[in-house]
């Protein structure tokens, strides 16, 4: 029996609880819409996300929930409010869409929550005073697209509750270039960092904020980070990484969804 710490089991408990939220809402989702290569985009996703998971939870530790969750926000959570946004334009009735765009900010919601707990974890992980993390190119990179995520969703919540200012009705259904502008920023710069997260650990303040920077030599060599341990082989790591980046190809591609008045 695991003796957990408090931060473990809120990680644990809290985590595992938005993602079967995230599921539940993902699986609704599917019922209604016609389903296109995006879709397959989250479905691998998903299956990606579980076998890292199987993994990583052979040592089952608080850092074990990082890789965990970031990975199901980004490549489960994220990728199926994407796809779920764009199968709204296969609907015809109002109310449809009107859900579907429900559906997309409550999974994007769940995604975000995701990272929230992934976050937490690798801070109680480190225990370290405040100046000793960030001192990666994973956790700047990671910093700059939970940046663009929170901002993104920010732009949504705007165009949605913004004409309650105004003394109006909600707005589920509107159309934002900067919304869908930065939305594929934050899914990019965060499937890049899991990339980047499975590859390889480069310190650029190996004394921590107020030290040198410093550029490793060995900063593009693959190794000294926990996948090439927990996932057993070298290959298995480039495989899960290039299964990322199949994820973000299908979830992005662009289609053309023809309009039909069966909503499933």
């Amino acid at each position: 029996m695991i003796d957990l710490s408090d931060a473990h089991r809120t990680v644990m408990y809290g985590g595992a609880t938005v993602i079967a939220c995230g599921v539940a809402v993902h699986l609704y989702s599917l019922s209604m819409g016609k389903w296109t290569i995006n879709t397959c985009g989250s479905i691998v996703g998903a299956l990606v996300c579980a076998v890292l998971a199987t993994f990583a939870l052979q040592k089952h530790t608080l850092f074990c929930w990082h890789p965990i969750l970031m990975s199901a926000a980004t490549l489960y959570l994220a990728a199926g409010a994407i796809d779920t946004i764009n199968r709204r334009r296969s609907m015809m009735d109002v109310k449809g869409k009107v859900r579907m765009a429900q559906l997309h900010w409550l999974m994007m919601d769940s995604a975000l929550l995701c990272m929230g707990f992934g976050m937490y974890a690798i801070y109680k992980t480190k225990n370290k005073p405040l100046k000793q993390h960030f001192t990666s190119a994973h956790s700047w990179a990671g910093l700059l697209a939970l940046l663009l995520f929170g901002l993104s969703l920010m732009a949504g919540g705007s165009n949605t509750f913004g004409p309650l200012l105004a003394n109006k009705k909600i707005k589920f259904l509107w159309k934002d270039a900067g919304h869908r502008i930065g939305g594929a920023m934050a899914f990019t710069m965060l499937t890049l960092t899991i990339m980047g997260g499975l590859y390889n650990k480069i310190v650029l303040l190996p004394e921590g904020w107020g030290g040198p920077l410093t550029i490793p030599e060995s900063m593009f060599v693959g190794g000294n980070t926990w996948s090439f341990t927990s996932l057993k082989s070298d290959q298995n790591v480039y495989l899960t990484m290039i299964m990322a980046g199949v994820v973000f190809v299908l979830t992005v591609f662009p289609v053309n969804v023809k309009r039909s008045a069966k909503t499933n």
